[in-house]
């Protein structure tokens, strides 16, 4: 199995850092350098909406400012990777999907 040098990670976080999205610098921050959960919630919560959906670019290359189901599964994904484990850090708090902000039932 190929795996990835640490000058070639070094150079990726320099990228993401200085290139990436809020969104994305979040996830990398909570992927390897624990960074907080709450801060991915946050910075999803630039792509909902008041319908409960995503958009506003949530998937770089659906530059919709309104939800799309493209979006909102991109969100969703974001949430639910067994890596990221955004989903079971809340509902280990006692929260359910109603009570995430961006998401109505």
């Amino acid at each position: 199995m190929k795996t990835l040098s640490a000058e070639n990670f070094t150079r990726a976080r320099h990228f993401v850092k200085a290139k990436a999205r809020p969104v994305d610098q979040a996830l990398f921050d909570y992927t390897f350098e624990e960074g907080k959960p709450d801060a991915v919630w946050e910075a999803l919560s630039a792509f909902a909406n008041e319908d409960g959906g995503f958009g506003h670019g949530m998937e770089p290359d659906c530059r919709l400012h309104t939800s799309s189901m493209l979006g909102t599964i991109t969100a969703f994904l974001i949430c639910c990777k067994p890596t990221h484990r955004l989903i079971t850090l809340w509902s280990k708090r006692g929260l359910t999907i109603s009570s995430i902000p961006m998401i109505r039932t």
